[in-house]
């Protein structure tokens, strides 16, 4: 029966997906890394966007280039793998690489969701990881990591190979770019097994046959060839390791030319537990900078409110200042027009002991016969009545609209 479900399995085609299915994403994703392992696409290619954080200037902002071909597949974001070949048979030794991968399940490792074998879209559909490869996010100076998250993501990837290895499979590719983050900072290992699968048309590049040749020339090269040992020393606590001894043993024993001195990946996954301070997952490290920055916001904004509070009261002072000013102008400029009001009120009064003898004397005498008396003093202070009701609403009426400023 075992032996019927294995060929069962073999010739199961439900993991071949027709490339018409695959909705492609027209939005534009944006990752956190650098630009640095965009590969070279076309223009017109649907594909995530590798982005610097949004601190930078516009310029710095609009540098994107293309990480990975993605797509919406069954209502979820896949990443898409196209082989580029002209000739595609699915061979009874593709059938048992996709069977061996189908059976994988870790948390470290990419989901296999299915391929197209259909020439010229033949692909490999996979999990799609937002945040890039681990190579964009180290080498990115705008992320912050710190020595804990480096010994997480150096964990993840030893569970991943350590799985890899106890079925009996080896990469073959291990290298940065092939780790990539998910949306909870875990690192996973992509682009395993499908060796057969994966195979194009093109030839190797030019560069690796430089280093075979270089190779044959002196079989000695391949020591000098070892990268130096990284500055685990730095002058910002951040970015200096907790324990640079012991990491720099692990380095020298995993690059030992003789097979026999390097360690597994159990044991890699074991020393690293170990000489790793921070024994929390990438989530509580992210929620405890998230509290440090709310922490140092909050110190930041009672800061910025103090300072402006401070400008505020220098503000009313000057504005005080400046209204008692204003007040004491005002006020003699009132005293001006008030005195000048009652000089007027006294002229106004001249009027009446003038008229009254021409008005009683025109009461007593008959109105057919006699005539009002009319002389020329009595029109010259109608005239001067009329000037002075005229002007003296002028003074009224800048008084009414200083007292509405001054207020």
């Amino acid at each position: 029966w075992f032996k019927y479900q294995k060929q069962r399995m073999l010739w199961d085609e439900s993991w071949i997906i027709d490339f018409r299915q695959i909705k492609h994403d027209q939005v534009a994703r944006t990752t956190m890394g650098s630009i640095m392992s965009a590969p070279i696409a076309n223009s017109d290619s649907n594909a995530s966007r590798v982005t610097a954080l949004s601190s930078c200037t516009a310029h710095a902002n609009s540098r994107k280039q293309l990480f990975t071909h993605t797509g919406i597949y069954d209502g979820r974001t896949v990443a898409i793998k196209r082989i580029q070949t002209k000739t595609f048979s699915l061979s009874k030794t593709i059938r048992r690489e996709v069977k061996q991968v189908r059976e994988l399940d870790h948390p470290n490792l990419c989901k296999f969701f299915g391929g197209c074998v259909e020439v010229p879209n033949v692909a490999i559909i996979t999990e799609y990881c937002p945040k890039g490869s681990l190579n964009d996010v180290l080498l990115n100076d705008e992320i912050p990591l710190n020595w804990g998250f480096r010994f997480s993501f150096a964990t993840d990837i030893a569970r991943g190979m350590s799985y890899l290895h106890q079925h009996r499979i080896c990469h073959g590719r291990l290298k940065s770019l092939n780790c990539v983050l998910d949306d909870r900072w875990v690192c996973k290992i992509t682009d395993y097994c499908l060796t057969i699968y994966r195979r194009e048309d093109a030839a190797e590049p030019l560069s690796s046959y430089q280093m075979r040749l270089r190779e044959v020339e002196d079989s000695s090269l391949e020591c000098a060839w070892c990268p130096p040992l990284p500055e685990l020393i730095s002058g910002k606590a951040d970015n200096t390791c907790p324990c640079p001894a012991e990491y720099v043993e692990l380095i020298r024993r995993c690059r030992s030319h003789n097979p026999v001195h390097r360690p597994t990946f159990e044991q890699i996954r074991k020393f690293v537990y170990r000489i790793n301070p921070n024994k929390v997952s990438p989530v509580d490290m992210m929620m405890n900078l998230m509290e440090k920055y709310s922490k140092h916001l909050e110190v930041l904004v009672a800061e910025r409110t103090q300072d402006l509070m401070h400008e505020k009261q220098k503000t009313d002072r000057l504005l005080y200042t400046l209204k008692i000013q204003v007040s004491s102008s005002t006020f003699y400029l009132l005293e001006e027009i008030g005195g000048y009001l009652l000089q007027c009120r006294g002229m106004l009064q001249v009027k009446d002991p003038v008229k009254d003898p021409s008005t009683k004397l025109a009461s007593r005498k008959p109105a057919s016969s006699m005539s009002v008396l009319d002389t020329d003093r009595d029109r010259e202070m109608e005239r001067r009545e009329r000037d002075r009701e005229r002007y003296a609403s002028i003074p009224g009426l800048l008084n009414h609209d200083l007292l509405l400023d001054s207020a």
